[in-house]
């Protein structure tokens, strides 16, 4: 197995490791909320199938991975990798691209038109269809109609591969991202872009501390008007959780300048009025 270890985990004492390789079989995935347990093949060592933890939105048969997680024991189960990350990779060969396209991961192509297509295009598969689709036609079995299926099919599995690698990409585990993409569908990137607070607003499980670092991942800066009203906010509804009927405003920025290490002096008033 590829077994990298990442930094620990100074909050919990886990150790973070990586497993790359090919998702050999599928044994359960749960449609509604991602849960889903694999059987996947290392690179370094496809003779020992490792099972995986992981949720994902879909999860296909062939698909090359790299997994970031830790590993546990189940009394039950055994021995697991329990991630909490997922990205994925090129296929690392043609037989698992192959296999990896005719999983059901494309309407319109299944086993026997995934090799076809392999065959057909060889090393050149996958770019063809990340930019230059109309091609397929090429491969006997393909006419115009099923090009449009399978071109539709590709753009939908795209977007949901995108969404998943920004969610992920600014700290989101995948139990999160699957969440997310479930309320926000393929508008995910732009809605929590353009507002990464309301994740707290809109998702269960999802506070102000956790939409914090994916706001100050993308970029947004520290005194922000957007990161001091969604303090405030949360200021203020933490304050009724402890039975506060109200905050004076000296308490509520004194609170403020603590929750955003920062000091937001006179722009406090004007921002209360807005609210």
């Amino acid at each position: 197995m590829i077994l990298k270890k990442a930094p620990s985990n100074h909050l919990t004492g886990i150790i973070t490791e990586r497993l790359r390789g090919v998702v050999d079989r599928v044994t359960y995935h749960n449609a509604d909320n991602g849960w889903s347990v694999l059987r996947v093949l290392p690179f370094d060592n496809p003779h020992l199938p490792q099972t995986v933890i992981v949720h994902q939105t879909r999860v296909f048969t062939g698909a090359t991975m790299e997994f970031i997680g830790a590993w546990t024991v189940k009394p039950k189960y055994g021995r697991q990798f329990k991630a909490t990350r997922a990205i994925e990779l090129k296929p690392a060969t043609s037989a698992a691209l192959e296999k990896y396209l005719g999983s059901g991961l494309i309407k319109g192509v299944g086993p026997k038109t995934a090799k076809k297509i392999v065959r057909h295009f060889d090393k050149e598969t996958l770019d063809i269809f990340e930019g230059d689709i109309d091609r397929l036609t090429e491969v006997p079995g393909i006419a115009e109609k099923k090009l449009e299926t399978i071109s539709a099919a590709w753009i939908e599995h795209r977007a949901v591969r995108e969404v998943m690698m920004f969610l992920q990409s600014h700290g989101i585990s995948t139990l999160y991202a699957v969440r997310i993409f479930k309320v926000y569908g393929d508008q995910a990137i732009a809605m929590v872009t353009e507002d990464p607070y309301r994740l707290a607003r809109d998702l269960y499980g999802i506070g102000f501390f956790s939409a914090d670092k994916v706001a100050l991942s993308i970029g947004l800066e520290t005194d922000s008007r957007q990161r001091i009203m969604a303090g405030i906010s949360h200021v203020l509804a933490t304050s009724r959780d402890f039975g506060h009927c109200y905050l004076t405003e000296a308490q509520i920025r004194s609170q403020t300048n603590d929750l955003l290490a920062l000091d937001v002096g006179d722009r406090l008033s004007a921002l209360l009025d807005e609210m």
